[in-house]
């Protein structure tokens, strides 16, 4: 063999290490608020050398594909080996979570500084930031009025149930392997919470909910007024709230043109809002909310024109879920709920709400916060 060819072959050896990636380490989410410690050594009297922020991402030594127990791959009480940028120690397990089975949402278009979450067991991403303030919307005994108040927010993560003795039944009872359960500091159960980066003023909020969660149900229950509060098509909604402008919510069948050939018409579900009432006999200013709304183009069809409040209702059309002044502009804020059912057999559910405060141009609310949940296949 040759000197050239020799030489070549370790040349391609070599790289080929260069760029084989290393599976030494595993990617884990920081559960410590507003910083998780580094210490020196493996012991919590340690000296501290560094401190890593809420939600990042880093390396711990050593690889978690080692553990076959997706549930114990993290051991809360176990320090793990780091260097995070430069800094080397130890960090300690309870406050990590294997990202393979554990994602948070990251600032973008929609939850930028304003967030909303449900308390209780979900699985699907985290929407939280720890730089917002939290407040919690909750029922009063008067249809008509909530209760604001600011909250504390606790996530507990798999590793933690674990730690409480939880069996692993136990844990797949609550949810899937990406699950977490959302708690505050006060007892009553909220109808959502919401975090904004401005505060607020607690107290008494004026607005209307339209939906009952069950105890221990991720999803949300139509009130008494049954399948009308859902939006089928050609419904108007006349939005009152006490000291707040008024505004009117419709939503319609829109004709659209299918194919431009052969000129077939179909409908199309829409929702839209306006300050005027709709009519037939002139346009009104309105904004059209559908294309912020999750599934809402999916609900255009039905099979069964005499049942078409059923048809769309059912398992389609959104749910005015909450309609008030949260914001405290005197203006009227909205969240709508709506659902898919997927094909192998979860349901993905959404939470959108739109302010009134961040609306731009002529329009009348703005969309700024979804939330996912739900165990969708």
């Amino acid at each position: 063999m040759n000197n050239k060819l020799v030489k070549s072959m370790i040349l391609i050896a070599l790289l080929t290490l260069s760029i084989t990636p290393s599976f030494a380490d595993s990617e884990v989410v920081v559960f410590a608020e507003p910083c998780l410690n580094i210490r020196e050594k493996a012991d919590n009297s340690s000296k501290i050398v560094g401190c890593i922020p809420f939600f990042s991402i880093i390396n711990v030594s050593p690889n978690l594909d080692d553990v076959e127990n997706q549930y114990e791959r993290i051991d809360a009480e176990k320090w793990y080996s780091i260097n995070h940028k430069g800094r080397k120690g130890y960090v300690l397990g309870k406050y990590l979570v294997d990202r393979r089975y554990f994602h948070v949402v990251e600032a973008g278009k929609y939850n930028n500084d304003v967030r909303i979450l449900l308390e209780g067991e979900q699985c699907g991403d985290v929407n939280y930031s720890p730089a917002l303030h939290w407040y919690g919307i909750y029922p009063t005994d008067k249809e008509n009025q909530q209760e604001l108040r600011k909250v504390n927010i606790t996530i507990k993560t798999p590793n933690t149930f674990i730690k409480e003795k939880k069996t692993i039944n136990e844990v797949n009872a609550i949810g899937d392997n990406d699950f977490f359960i959302i708690e505050t500091d006060v007892k009553k159960k909220s109808l959502f919470l919401m975090g904004i980066n401005k505060p607020l003023s607690e107290g008494i909020i004026n607005g209307f909910h339209k939906f009952v969660r069950g105890e221990y149900s991720k999803e949300y229950y139509v009130s008494k007024k049954g399948k009308s509060d859902f939006l089928y098509p050609e419904q108007i909604k006349f939005l009152e709230v006490a000291n707040c402008l008024p505004l009117f919510v419709k939503a319609k069948d829109a004709a659209y043109i299918d194919d431009p050939k052969k000129l077939n018409i179909k409908k199309r579900y829409e929702i839209e809002v306006a300050r005027e009432e709709f009519s037939f006999f002139g346009p009104v200013e309105s904004q059209n909310l559908s294309i912020d709304i999750p599934e809402v183009y999916k609900t255009s069809s039905y099979e069964d024109i005499y049942n078409k409040v059923l048809a769309h209702a059912q398992h389609g059309n959104p749910l005015l879920a909450w309609y008030g002044d949260i914001d405290q502009d005197k203006k009227v804020d909205l969240l709508f709920f709506s659902h898919n059912m997927a094909e192998g057999g979860g349901i993905a559910l959404y939470l959108t709400l739109f302010l009134s405060s961040r609306a731009e141009d002529h329009n009348f609310v703005k969309k700024v916060a979804e939330l996912w949940y739900g165990c969708a296949n």
